[in-house]
Order: structure tokens, then C-alpha cells, then sequence
């Protein structure tokens, strides 16, 4: 049974409240929730608790609630604004470098073919790049666009949500679904899923480090009711007709054409590129311009510029100076050419390809899918965390060559691994230990994310046995 945004609303409400119950707060004041926020700009806060520290500072937890009619707030977009930008940058480069290329090389388009022929070749050569660049970009990460992710983008909170129905993926294994859970992972949001028994099912908490400082704007959330009582009374129908459509634009992006908002982005590096390309291109089209066969001046101009000449030109010297070496008469040792010594040659150098030490023991290793793995010699990373966290441990293999080839196996499921040295965590056998995905500060996290595993796992044909270690830093 499908279920409805209200109701998704209503569960992940009490989810947080009952996540964030034993958060410590300031005593004698009150814990702050409702649901149907707005704020300026278009936000749309589906829910949110707010509560005051310890440290008497503001706590603010917002969620967003989807449901399969709105799905289209959690599937990803090629955002076609910023493939633009890159495309053109990348264009405008490509001229650019091939420009110098060629009066490297010592051959000058503008001389070949004339002002004409090449702004026709250089728009052609252009276009072929920014198509290609248009049709292929969109297949890039960096251009996938949530809406629900771009909006917590916008606005400041703690810690943000986002809650789905189980209806609104196909399965675990839905591209939708795995570029959510990523982005999430990235910005650091939490995920949540309510069952087709209404019970909510935590995907991944949030992060309790921001990502984003101090960037995004501090906004008032205020509920829906009280927007539409701030707007002045309408007196005739019809005006509320010709209302209507505007208003559910402004306070309700996605609409039932499945037509959702973009938010404004500005592109002020790709600005400077293509700005930069294209003043570095014109100092060499006018360097070369210079250099032009025949330049054919007017008669005034001629004779304008011949009198100002004869004021800096100097006489003709009434001397010869010879540079080269004279020979005294009788002088049988002169030699008309000096030769130059011949220069050493370096016949047994050679480059060679930089490989990683041996000698160097490696004790971590970090993998991500579609990236090369990261090596630490020290086990100095796991000392970061004061406080007892927990992994999710996979396996033990005895060597290095194992650990990497397991680590390419979660990166072909789309997952990130850790393979750490036993010795990190003084054990007294020797060999890598596999963990997989993140490290969670609470056990009901980790225990949740490792189902979510085994089943990935399962799917995926690989069958394995997982298990949390809890490991306090020294």
C-alpha cells in the first residue's frame, strides 16, 4: 500500500523526537516541533525540532518527507545549467592551449587563413567540443542535482533528513537510490525509510561534523498556516483562481506535472576561465596580427610617421667595428673559429617510474569505488575518535595483495572499505582487517547499516558474515 506524504510526515516526526530524547538540553525549556515549515526564498521544511543545549545554543533538526507521488524530490537530474558553464569552459580552453600550441610550433592560423576562415573554423571547433562535452558531462557525478539535497543546501540546521517511502525506490539497487544515499553520505544528511507498516527504518544518521561551516544563510521557519494568514484577504473568487497557480509555486516546488524548482547557482570559476581564454587568445591572434606580410598604411599616415622618425633616428657611423678575432701578422697559433667544448653527456640517466617503497610498512589502506586506494603507514588515524565507535568488520586476509583485491570488490558494489593492520588495534595475530562503509558513534547505527549491508551483499551474490567491533582511540 502506497503511502502518503502526511503519513511519512507523522512517522519520521516521531522518529526524531524520539531519536533526539536523549540528547542533553538546557533544563526549563521546551522542545520545539511541528510540521509544514516555510521560510524565505521558497524553503520547504516538511518537519522540525528544535530544543536548547547544555550550552544554552540553539539545536535545529529539520526533515524532508517524500512520498512515490513526489518522488521526483529525491531522483537525481543532469543539472543542464552547469553542464553549460563546464562545456563552455572547456571549449574556450581548448581553443585557447591549442592557439598557443600552434605559435609554439611556428605556424599562425591568422596569417594561413584570414580573419574569416578562422572565426569559422574556431566557432566550429568550438561547437564540436561543448556537444560533446553537453551529451557526455551528464554521465559525471558532479552534475547529478537532488532537489531535496540542493534545498538542505540553502538554509542552516544541525542536522538534516530526509525521509522516504519504501515505495519510492525499486529496490536497494536503484541508481535513485544509491545517489541519494551517497550525497547524503557526502554532506553529511540522514536517510530514513518508513515501511509499508508505517514503522521508520534508519538508513544512516547524520553527521555531527558540518560540511558546509558557516556558508549557508541562518533563515525563520514558520508554519504554512501562518503565511497564508500573513496574505492580505481576497474578496472575489476569481482572483483566487488567477492566485492559485502562483502560490503553489512559491510555497510548493514539486507539483503534480512532477516539474520541481531549481535553485539559483552562480559559476564565477568558469567565468574567470572562459574570461581568461579568451583575453590570452586575443593577445595572440594581436601578436600575430603584428606579424602580417603587407600592411598597407595611408599617405597622411605614412608621412606622419616618417617625420617623427627623422627626430629619433641617428646619422649613419662614419666607423666600422669589427667583432671577430684578428690575426697578427706572423701569428701561426690563430684560429679564425673558437669551438665550444663538448658538453658531458648523461647517457646513464634514465627516468624511471616511481613505484611505492617496500621497505615502508603500510598499515591502512582506504578504498572508494571509481577512485585509487589511499595508503597510511601510521596508525596514527584511529587515534582521531575520543569516544567509543563501531565498524562494521567483514573478514581477515593475511596479506596486502588480499586486502586490495577486497577492497575492489566492495568498489564494484558501490561501496567504501578500510583495511587496517591487526596490530593497530594490538592484536597479536598478523594480517588486514576488512571494514566496510563508515565509522557510526552508536551502536544502533552501526547495527542498522549492517543489515542494510548483508542484504547489499547478499544481492550482489557475495555471501559474507558481518559483525560490529566497538574500538575506543588511544
Amino acid at each position: 500500500m502506497a503511502l502518503s506524504e502526511y503519513t511519512i510526515k507523522q512517522v519520521a516526526l516521531g522518529f526524531i523526537k524520539s531519536f533526539y530524547s536523549h540528547r542533553p538540553r538546557a533544563p526549563m525549556n521546551p522542545t520545539l516541533f511541528g510540521t509544514d515549515m516555510r521560510g524565505e526564498g521558497g524553503i520547504v521544511a516538511d518537519g522540525f525540532l528544535k530544543f536548547k543545549t547544555e550550552e544554552e545554543e540553539d539545536f535545529l533538526a529539520t526533515f524532508e518527507a517524500t512520498a512515490y507521488e513526489v518522488r521526483d524530490e529525491v531522483y537525481y537530474k543532469p543539472r543542464r545549467d552547469l553542464i553549460r558553464w563546464d562545456s563552455s569552459a572547456l571549449a574556450f580552453s581548448f581553443l585557447a592551449i591549442f592557439l598557443a600550441l600552434c605559435h609554439l610550433e611556428g605556424w599562425y592560423p591568422l596569417l594561413e587563413y584570414g580573419f574569416l576562415l578562422l572565426s569559422i573554423y574556431a566557432l566550429s571547433i568550438f561547437l564540436a567540443i561543448f556537444i560533446g562535452a553537453y551529451f557526455i558531462f551528464p554521465y559525471f557525478r558532479r552534475y547529478r542535482y537532488i532537489f531535496a539535497v540542493e534545498q538542505f543546501k540553502q538554509y542552516h540546521a544541525d542536522e538534516q533528513w530526509i525521509a522516504v517511502g519504501h515505495d519510492v525506490f525499486s529496490s536497494i539497487e536503484d541508481r535513485n537510490f544509491k545517489e541519494l544515499k551517497r550525497q547524503c553520505i557526502r554532506y553529511g544528511f540522514g536517510l530514513v525509510m518508513v515501511n509499508e507498516n508505517r514503522k521508520p527504518r534508519l538508513i544512516m544518521a547524520p553527521a555531527r561534523a558540518q560540511w558546509f561551516g558557516e556558508k549557508r544563510a541562518q533563515i525563520q521557519l514558520v508554519p504554512f498556516q501562518q503565511v497564508t494568514k500573513r496574505l492580505p484577504p481576497i474578496n472575489y473568487e476569481k482572483w483566487i483562481d488567477q492566485l492559485k497557480k502562483p502560490l503553489l509555486k512559491l510555497f510548493k516546488p514539486i507539483q503534480k506535472e512532477n516539474n520541481y524548482r531549481w535553485f539559483s547557482q552562480s559559476h564565477p570559476k568558469q567565468g574567470f576561465i572562459m574570461l581568461t581564454a579568451l583575453l590570452f587568445m586575443s593577445l595572440l591572434l594581436y601578436r600575430e596580427w603584428q606579424q602580417w606580410p603587407i600592411h598597407f598604411q595611408g599617405e597622411e599616415a605614412y608621412r606622419t610617421e616618417m617625420l617623427n622618425q627623422i627626430k629619433e633616428n641617428q646619422p649613419e657611423s662614419r666607423f666600422y667595428f669589427v667583432d671577430a678575432p684578428v690575426a697578427l701578422f706572423g701569428d701561426t697559433t690563430f684560429k679564425a673559429y673558437i669551438l665550444p667544448e663538448e658538453e658531458e653527456e648523461f647517457d646513464d640517466l634514465a627516468d624511471q617510474p616511481t613505484v611505492r617503497d617496500e621497505s615502508i610498512p603500510i598499515r591502512i589502506i582506504y578504498g572508494e569505488p571509481g577512485e585509487d586506494n589511499i595508503y597510511y603507514a601510521s596508525c596514527e588515524r584511529l587515534s582521531i575518535y575520543d569516544t567509543t565507535v563501531y565498524l562494521i568488520q567483514d573478514t581477515l586476509v593475511p596479506k596486502i595483495a588480499e586486502a586490495e583485491d577486497r577492497l575492489d570488490v566492495y568498489s564494484n558494489i558501490g561501496l567504501h572499505g578500510t583495511a587496517v593492520q591487526a596490530n593497530c588495534f594490538e592484536q597479536a595475530y598478523p594480517g588486514y582487517l576488512l571494514f566496510v562503509e563508515d565509522v557510526y558513534e552508536d551502536s544502533l547505527s552501526a547495527a542498522v547499516m549492517k543489515d542494510s549491508l548483508m542484504v547489499q551483499f547478499s544481492a550482489a551474490n557475495l555471501p559474507t558474515v558481518l559483525r560490529l567491533v566497538a574500538w575506543k582511540g588511544r
